[in-house]
């Protein structure tokens, strides 16, 4: 087993030669992890696995895929990173896989000794009545609404498009509050342009966000079979 990265052009070119091969391949798709999975149609069996950039539109699974691939753009589109953790987030806004804006936002919202942040606490059952737990749940809120403002402030300079990807690493008990904020979210929970980052992120900060934006940008090859070369080669 082989693994290859290819860059978000060179995988445009990759995904037009699979495109010529539908005669001798067939493609299983997966969204959640923007992966899609090529089989010999000989035999039916798994010789090749490619992640897509994911700049690259969300896969649609109620979609052929060869309909799909008509939909990605030759040039990388612009696209938001946002890496969200427990009192650190970092945001960037990119044009051709380079940073233009990016933001880190730092609040103080988790309990030092337990290592847990207040929403989580007082969800749990814990008491806030403390100082450090009202000024903890006062920045854990206010977290959320200059994440949500900030957003805002790059669609307001015209930056953002309506057909951008949102490439996103959240835990699942911290994004609810994206909506709840008093500041509304530009992006509804199930809007089809988030993706969901599929790797683990250290904590947020701006090499943290260079960090993943490398990853993002790549499609990642997995060769299991060599006989995938041929096929290619004989499209």
């Amino acid at each position: 087993m082989a693994t290859h990265q290819y860059s978000y052009q060179e995988s445009v070119v990759l995904l037009g030669q699979i495109n010529q091969c539908s005669k001798t391949l067939a493609v299983e798709c997966d969204a959640k992890s923007h992966t899609i999975s090529l089989f010999s149609k000989a035999n039916n069996a798994k010789i090749a696995s490619f992640r897509l950039p994911l700049p690259c539109p969300k896969i649609d699974e109620s979609k052929h895929f060869f309909e799909y691939i008509a939909q990605i753009d030759a040039q990388m589109p612009p696209y938001i990173v946002v890496l969200i953790q427990a009192g650190s987030c970092a945001l960037g806004y990119f044009e051709n896989g380079e940073v233009v804006l990016h933001k880190v936002i730092k609040k103080y919202m988790v309990r030092k000794k337990q290592g847990q942040n207040q929403l989580t606490y007082l969800n749990n059952g814990g008491k806030g009545n403390s100082e450090g737990g009202q000024l903890r749940y006062r920045n854990a809120i206010r977290f959320f609404e200059d994440i949500n403002q900030k957003l805002c402030d790059w669609n307001a300079q015209k930056r953002l498009t309506k057909h951008h990807k949102i490439i996103f690493s959240c835990p699942i008990a911290l994004k609810q509050y994206l909506y709840s904020s008093k500041i509304p979210c530009l992006y509804p929970k199930k809007d089809p342009r988030w993706q969901k980052i599929c790797r683990d992120v250290s904590t947020p900060n701006f090499e943290e966000l260079m960090v993943n934006n490398q990853f993002a940008v790549v499609g990642q090859l997995t060769v299991i079979n060599d006989i995938f070369w041929k096929i290619l080669d004989n499209k």
